[in-house]
């Protein structure tokens, strides 16, 4: 998956961020789309926004709409900071087989925040 970031990029084109997403899910990838993005900060050298993504764990066939949040920091049109966070518990019961242990059996669908919540 990308995260494009245009505001910090170069003048010349827009710089990709691939995010650590693609690595936990395999099949049925999908990058957010503008609707499933939300930037909260937006300044002339950071940006902070929450995405989600729409996925299937390649191992158990889980669907999973993962909300990440990220946080790129730039100087002179390079990137100096990049960071994101995402709920685990969600990515593990999307992942995992017999989902978290001690917690009740995950559904087939996954969502890592209520499926109505707005940032």
């Amino acid at each position: 998956m990308f995260f494009e970031m245009s505001k910090l990029a170069s003048k010349s084109a827009k710089r990709r961020i691939p995010t650590n997403a693609s690595r936990t899910t395999k099949s049925v990838h999908q990058s957010p789309s503008t609707k499933d993005t939300k930037v909260l900060i937006e300044t002339p050298d950071q940006v902070f926004a929450e995405y989600v993504t729409h996925a299937a764990a390649a191992g158990t066939g889980r669907r999973i709409h993962h909300l990440f949040a990220g946080r790129l920091v730039a100087k002179g049109g390079q990137i100096k900071l990049l960071r994101e966070s995402m709920n685990v518990l969600a990515a593990v019961q999307a992942l995992n087989p017999k989902g978290a242990t001690g917690l009740p059996p995950p559904p087939a669908e996954i969502f890592s925040v209520p499926s109505d919540y707005v940032s």
